[in-house]
């Protein structure tokens, strides 16, 4: 599964002891109330919304998609029952769960995900960050209250990643529109929403009624606690079960697999960017200074190509160019006054979109030291969330940094082909189209010599550098048992999750 996990980080500092201070009134002593500490606030509840990590991770606890992966990263039925397709691919049916309603008792049907589908598709102030995801989409057809026909413009091996999105209540979303939703959430998840803000702790109480029986849990509370150590602090005093991005290293953390790449993307409209031999110059630059000396604790990554997919190589012939002898080639050179690269009045600079987010800033700050080696003036410019995702869609930038999450696997049509949802750099070449098509019909004899060509066309195109993996440690207390870790949002199966006493 592909998607945006960029977000902003917002100020939220608590001391620990607010944890404890900040009970449910009424809360029962015995009651089985898990605490999680995270690093920035629940932004919002509305899932069209939702892409930062915790965000995410609690949405998915209030919402539910047609379908999830589980812990083997292979497609698994929740909201659907089954799905299936009859001409290759281009179009899905899905029958729905009879069985499950609302939070506020009303029955869930077709019409929920045709709307929910609908409202990211046409919303634009802001649009949906999650877009992409329904770009091939032609028709969203109801066939009775419990199956829908969804019609795509290409064809897909599997069922497309659109029915991982959550669903939301067609009519909460008629009535509260997404501006109030946040303090209105109707979800069919095992949990409900009690109480939340965009700076504190959210609560969530158990959903008894839940389709799959009642949670072992009987609360849950998300609190934000920007400073790593306090969260570290927490898990170790018992004010919190589980602490994500902890400060330090502890023998019970739990390392996360990775998922995330964040790479950089470009595009071709800079002087300095337009030239492959220019982009090749930069690519090297930036691997061969990050496999050196790395600005962050984070597994490395060497372009251009996710180092995850099954299209990987670690040898990207890049040991016999020159950086700098590329760049000459493509007729840049050095002003003596200024240190930069010229080429003719054009002077060898590009401005590169940043999101506020973990350590990316630090590493947009790093890129433009290596690249300043060169000759190359790098601008980092930092913007919201909401600022880079809007101009991520509607390629208003030059070159950005962006964390993406991609499972392994071979179909990269989502991010290379001409028309792929999460082509951010507007990447157009025909060969490549074509080559990707082949990949994925091609059986597993046939798709070695096809790799290899892509490989090398991304080579000489470089339309990203993939730079490192992000690292997320996760510390959890020896209270909480039956949790496991799967793709997809943090604890989006809380079922099994319980507290020892």
């Amino acid at each position: 599964m592909l998607k945006y996990v960029l977000t902003i980080m917002l100020v939220g500092t608590l001391v620990v002891g607010t944890l404890t201070a900040e009970r449910n009134p009424g809360q029962r002593e015995d009651e089985a109330h898990l605490t999680v500490v995270v690093p920035t606030p629940v932004r919002n509840i509305f899932p069209p919304s939702a892409i930062d990590p915790v965000t995410a991770m609690t949405t998915a606890l209030v919402h539910e998609p047609l379908v999830a992966p589980d812990e083997h990263g292979q497609l698994v039925p929740v909201l659907a029952r089954v799905w299936y397709t009859q001409d290759a691919g281009r179009t899905w049916r899905v029958q729905l769960r009879n069985n499950v309603h609302w939070h506020d008792e009303s029955r869930f049907t077709a019409d929920d995900v045709r709307a929910t589908y609908e409202h990211i598709m046409t919303a634009s102030d802001p649009p949906s960050p999650l877009r992409p995801l329904l770009a091939d989409v032609l028709e969203i057809e109801v066939v009775h209250d419990s199956k829908l026909q969804i019609v795509f413009r290409r064809s897909f091996t599997s069922p497309p990643e659109l029915m991982t999105i959550p669903i939301v209540s067609a009519a909460a979303l008629e009535e509260y529109g997404v501006q109030s939703y946040n303090y209105q959430s109707v979800g069919t998840g095992p949990f409900k929403m009690e109480k939340w803000s965009p700076h504190g702790q959210t609560l969530l109480v158990a959903n008894e009624s839940h389709w799959r029986g009642a949670p072992l849990l009987d609360a849950m509370s998300i609190v934000p606690v920007e400073n790593p150590q306090l969260r570290r602090r927490a898990v170790e005093t018992g004010t919190a079960h589980i602490a994500l991005q902890p400060a330090g290293e502890h023998p019970g953390d739990v390392a996360l697999p990775l998922t995330d790449v964040v790479y950089l993307s470009l595009r071709d409209e800079p002087p300095v960017l337009a030239d492959p031999r220019t982009r090749r110059a930069v690519a090297i630059a930036l691997n061969r200074a990050w496999e050196k000396d790395p600005p962050i604790d984070a597994p490395g990554a060497s372009g251009p190509w996710p180092p995850i997919s099954a299209l990987h190589s670690t040898d990207n012939g890049t040991d016999g160019e020159d950086p700098v002898g590329l760049l000459q080639e493509a007729g840049w050179s050095h002003d003596r006054r200024e240190g930069v690269l010229i080429s003719g009045n054009e002077r060898a600079q590009f401005d590169l979109l940043t999101p506020l987010w973990r350590e990316i800033p630090t590493v947009a700050d790093w890129t433009a030291d290596v690249l300043c080696e060169l000759g190359i003036l790098v601008q980092p410019e930092v913007a919201s969330l909401l600022q880079t995702e809007r101009r991520l869609l509607t390629g208003q930038f030059t070159a950005a940094l962006a964390q993406l999450q991609i499972a392994p696997g071979i179909d990269l049509r989502p991010m290379l082909s001409s028309d792929g949802p999460y082509n951010d750099g507007r990447y157009r070449n025909p060969r490549m189209d074509l080559l990707l098509e082949k990949l994925c019909a091609a059986g597993i004899e046939q798709q070695r010599s096809i790799k290899d060509e892509i490989l090398y066309i991304l080579q000489r195109d470089v339309p990203a550098v993939w730079l490192y993996n992000p690292r997320e440690v996760v510390a959890v207390g020896p209270e909480v048992a039956g949790l496991t870790w799967a793709p997809g949002p943090l604890l989006a199966r809380p079922h099994q999750i319980h507290l020892q006493r």
